[in-house]
Parts: C-alpha cells; structure tokens; sequence
C-alpha cells in the first residue's frame, strides 16, 4: 500500500467510511464551501479511480459500497456533498463528479465481470442525461430540489474517457457525445491558456482573467486524450518550471505571471497524468520529484504519507488523492 493511501485510511475517513475533505473537524455549515469532515462526490470517483487503477478488489468494493449507503438517491441522483455523518446537505449533483463515478464503474464492471457495477452506471447516467441536459449538452449541475438547471459548461468538467465508455455501454446518445466533444475541442486559447467555460445558451467561451492551472492542466490532460494538439500549453508549463523550478497555482492571462505564491500538490498530480498522456515520461518524473516534496516523509509521524499538512495540520483530501492517483499511473506504467 502506498504510504499515502496508508495516510488516507488512518486519518481521512469518517466513522461511516465516507472521505472526509479535511483533515481538521470545523463547526462551520455553508451550502457552497465544503468545510472539515465534510464529505463529496469529487473525492469518491478519484478513490474509485485509484483502487481501479492498481486492479485492487477489495478496496473497490469497499468504497462503492459506503457510496451506494450515503451518495445516491432512489432516482440517481449522485449528490454532490453530504455531512460527516453521512447524510445529504444538498440536492445537486456534479457533472465532473458523476462521469468519473460512471466511468469507474463501469471499467469495473468489465474488468471483474460484476454486473452490480454496470447497473449502477446505467442507472447514475440515465439521470445525468436527462436532467442536466440543454440542446445536447450536458451542463454543470442540477438541482432536484429547484429542478434548476445550470446553463454553464466548465470546459474541464468535460471527460471524453467516460463519455466515450457511455457511449459505448448505450448510455449515452450519439448526439451528445458529438455536442460535448466537439465544444471542448473546439476550446479557444489566449497565451497559451484555455477558456474556463462555455455558455450554452449564448453557444459561447468564456475565459478567467486569473486562470486556475488546475482547470488548465485538466483540459490540456483531456485535448491530448483526443489527439488534440496542446503544444502551447505544454510549452508554457515547461519553460515555466524550467525556469523556476515549480509551477504557481494561478497566472494572469494575460501578462503569464503568477498571481499566487502556493503551488498544489494536485495540480502537480494532474500534470504528471497529461505529460504521461502525451508521451513525456521524463518531465512527468521531474514534477513528480517536485510533487513528493510536499510529502510527509517522516516515517514516525502519524501523518506519513500526507500532503500539504501545514502549521495547522490540516490537509485537503484532493492535495492527497490526485497525487496518490498520479504516483499509481507514473510508477506503474513508467517500470
């Protein structure tokens, strides 16, 4: 077991099993910020990911199991946040969420023959397309309770590997998928950094004046899964850490300077997985050298393993799991 995996089981799960998203406990309640032990969807379809990732079974089951007990609702409703003691705290959902979860299970349906997965899948993607749905475009959330819709697409929300696997199982009609494809290859740039989101309604892109590298390392990741050139933005990273030594968190689209002194253990994570899509094995090693160095490597310490645990020994789950599912792919495919 990967020590950060070890640091996730020790001290990131509630009593029910859910990921809490914080490593410190907070008595503050928001309906649109996660606090302390709260638990969400995101954190759910990267385990999946990871456990799917090195073939591991048992710890599959495991995390779909505390899944189908606390996130889903009777409909298919995958909801996107719930409380430390696992129960709902809102009524919406999460596209980027939910095609990860689709994905995962239904990868794992074909690789060990579980058709329990597979009906899970259907039944989360049957909801999805029918209720976050605008002329052929799936939009980022929606809300049962409302019935509000979101008339947004965030250009990184848009996986073309669980599309194309819903796709494939029939859960997904041709229309779509050729829709949500085309908008995100058709992504536009302005040095070297992508729109932020497209507007449905209105058929346009919208770009961040403070891009966040996180949202850009994730469409840059997914154009190169569809053979989309993305040499501009993978120029920017390189001479960026070529001359620093690291990449910032945020930039200013339009001056390409930092905006922000922090750097993110996940981004460097999503970083390594789109260097490893375009072949570059050598510079996902350099980040990942970077990466660990936000790693607790004191053996003694009941933190080993963890990222980013600060002054205030507190961490964020996604600064964990995004690293923890790099280090998976780049150890495993790089031997």
């Amino acid at each position: 077991m990967r020590s950060t995996e070890s640091f996730i089981e020790a001290n990131m799960k509630n009593p029910n099993g859910t990921l809490a998203t914080y490593l410190k406990e907070s008595d503050q309640l928001d309906q649109d910020e996660v606090k302390g032990k709260e638990a969400i969807s995101e954190s759910v379809g990267i385990w999946l990911q990871y456990h799917l990732k090195k073939k591991d079974r048992e710890g599959f089951e495991e995390a779909y199991a505390t899944f189908v007990k606390h996130f889903i609702n009777e409909e298919g409703l995958i909801y996107w946040k719930l409380s430390p003691k696992g129960e709902p705290i809102v009524t919406t959902n999460a596209l980027v969420d939910d095609l990860r979860i689709i994905e995962a299970l239904y990868e794992a349906a074909s690789l060990w023959h579980e058709e329990r997965y597979k009906t899970s899948a259907t039944i989360f993607s049957e909801y999805l397309v029918e209720h976050n749905h605008i002329e052929s475009v799936l939009s980022d959330f929606y809300d049962d309770r409302t019935k509000e819709i979101s008339t947004t697409l965030t250009l990184s929300y848009i996986d073309p590997s669980a599309l194309e696997v819903m796709r494939a199982n029939g859960a997904l009609g041709s229309q779509v998928y050729t829709e949500m494809l085309t908008i995100l290859q058709k992504t536009p740039t302005d040095n070297s950094f992508y729109a932020k989101a497209y507007h449905i309604n209105e058929q346009k892109y919208v770009f961040d004046e403070q891009v966040n590298m996180i949202d850009q390392a994730l469409v840059a990741w997914q154009l190169a899964e569809m053979g989309v050139s993305t040499d501009s933005f993978y120029q920017f990273i390189e001479s960026e850490y070529s001359e620093r030594g690291l990449i910032y968190g945020r930039y200013d689209r339009n001056s390409q300077l930092p905006v922000v002194e922090y750097e993110s253990p996940a981004l460097y994570g999503f970083i390594i997985l789109y260097c490893m899509e375009v072949g570059d094995t050598e510079f996902a090693k350099r980040i990942y050298e970077r990466m660990i160095e936000f790693r607790n490597e004191e053996k003694e310490s009941k933190y080993y393993g963890g990222y980013s645990i600060g002054a205030n020994q507190d961490t964020h789950i996604f600064d964990n799991l995004i690293p923890l599912l790099a280090e998976e792919r780049l150890l495993s495919e790089a031997e």
